[in-house]
């Protein structure tokens, strides 16, 4: 933890963070845990929601959740998370294998299914591809369809300036692999001049994984030039 508290004591800016957790719809056990740690700190967290996935239980507890943590947010995550490339390619829900209708129609129907099932929440106007990627075509479809902001893991020059770009710049799961966590944070705090996006993955999470999260998180709050902020606040009003 040496590298994030050294770039943490030399700040003299105020640094904001977003957290993006993906494939609410899956494993309710484990996000409920993951919510926990949340509400504990009272900070937000954006929940990225497959559709396709989302049970009536799920959502139930889901709606629960939301109601319990005011900071929470939840917003469209692709429609099914089902990979329809061919076999080799990245893989992508929304790509160059399917047809623009074909990837419209999937969209439209994740969104409605979404305000159904989720009815009396706030489901804010914000997609996140599966894979963090998606067609030129689709991001071109976004605005018209009532989504405001793209949130991948890149800065795509594709995107009009109607739809908001808030990409993630670190991947959680795949740092705590690599060992990587606090150099890759403490990198982050000193260079990226955009909000740093963490990206979770609740259901890839044991709760030594969360532990960490959580023991970082405690670290990071505690620090005065630290913002930590929902995805929606830089939709704006």
């Amino acid at each position: 933890m040496k590298a994030l508290f050294d770039a943490l004591s030399r700040l003299d800016r105020q640094v904001e963070f977003f957290i993006r957790d993906d494939d609410a719809g899956w494993n309710d056990n484990a996000l409920l845990a993951l919510a926990a740690i949340f509400g504990e700190l009272d900070l937000p967290i954006d929940l990225a929601v497959i559709p396709a996935t989302l049970g009536g239980q799920s959502a139930e507890t889901l709606k629960a959740l939301v109601r319990q943590h005011s900071k929470i947010g939840v917003h469209q995550h692709g429609y099914a998370h089902v990979n329809h490339e061919a076999e080799g390619a990245r893989k992508c829900e929304f790509g160059a294998a399917r047809s623009p209708a074909r990837q419209l129609a999937d969209l439209i129907s994740g969104r409605n299914g979404l305000w159904q099932m989720l009815d009396g929440i706030a489901v804010d106007p914000i997609f996140t591809p599966p894979w963090n990627r998606c067609s030129a075509d689709l991001a071109a479809q976004l605005y018209q369809h009532r989504f405001r902001m793209l949130s991948t893991d890149a800065w795509r020059n594709d995107v009009g300036p109607e739809i908001i770009q808030l990409p993630v710049q670190l991947n959680w799961e795949k740092l705590r692999a690599e060992g990587r966590t606090a150099k890759a944070l403490a990198s982050a705090i000193a260079t990226s001049e955009r909000p740093i996006g963490l990206m979770l993955h609740h259901a890839e999470m044991d709760a030594p994984a969360r532990d960490e999260l959580c023991n970082t998180l405690k670290i990071l709050v505690d620090n005065p030039h630290v913002q930590f902020r929902a995805m929606r606040y830089w939709i704006g009003d």
